[in-house]
């Protein structure tokens, strides 16, 4: 059975991107489908928020979130580099994937990758050191978007000026365990809201995966549409909408 008819299979409901992919961690220690699931998911995130899928075109999340989550399980059971995906589906059928070193002289776009991958594990790592306190107006102020003010009221600071500079001391905090790292402090912010938005989509997709397909269904229809396409999702995504990975989830994760 070829990709084309597994995704065909997927998109009606035939089969399952489990499925599919159990078997190819058959042999692969303390990885789980779940894993593979949540890996794919950041990778599918970022894409969308690097404007890497098509939205002007035909787009099948389904088939491209199967596709992901085959080369990640591929990478853990063969152990190979990781991967990108660098060009843009050209049509439902159609998903390019390759690897950022096949084109290269030297390993240096691997080499960068392997670093990212290691920065981000490190950041994570971070992330989880610092106050509770400090994670939660983080996540407010780059997941959720919420004003400085809204921060205030709802974390029980006195004003729009101590939550900000709550902010600041809680970025410095960041900063001060991960200086090597972040010395620059537009690289500091660019590391922090990636970092945010990754554990809070880990968090979310753990909400999604302990609620069963019908809760799912329903709460994926809260933001007032009958039914949310792939490109509403897309676009929900893009706005860290709990609704649109709700909606994904309920049509992928079977």
């Amino acid at each position: 059975m070829t990709d084309k008819d597994i995704i065909s299979g997927i998109e009606s409901g035939s089969t399952s991107i489990r499925q599919h992919i159990q078997p190819i961690l058959s042999g692969v220690r303390d990885v789980t489908f779940d894993d593979v699931y949540q890996e794919a998911c950041i990778i599918l995130m970022e894409n969308v928020k690097a404007g890497k899928l098509d939205m002007e075109g035909e787009v099948n999340l389904s088939g491209y979130l199967y596709v992901i989550c085959k080369r990640v399980a591929l990478r853990y059971a063969a152990k190979k580099r990781p991967f990108r995906i660098v060009e843009k589906p050209t049509r439902q059928d159609e998903i390019v994937i390759k690897d950022e070193g096949e084109e290269q002289e030297t390993g240096s776009v691997e080499v960068m990758e392997m670093q990212e991958e290691e920065a981000m594990r490190f950041l994570d790592k971070v992330l989880d050191s610092i106050p509770p306190t400090c994670k939660s107006i983080l996540k407010r102020f780059y997941w959720d978007k919420m004003s400085m003010k809204d921060i205030a009221t709802l974390t029980g600071l006195k004003n729009e000026d101590t939550a900000k500079s709550t902010k600041k001391r809680c970025m410095d905090k960041f900063r001060s365990i991960a200086k090597a790292m972040l010395e620059d402090d537009e690289k500091a912010e660019a590391a922090i809201r990636r970092t945010i938005e990754r554990a809070a989509l880990r968090d979310q997709l753990e909400e999604c995966r302990q609620l069963d397909a019908g809760t799912l269904a329903r709460a994926a229809h809260t933001e007032g549409k009958a039914h949310l396409t792939d490109k509403d999702i897309i676009e929900g995504i893009k706005n860290n909408s709990p609704a649109a990975w709700r909606a994904l989830f309920s049509k992928t994760h079977k």
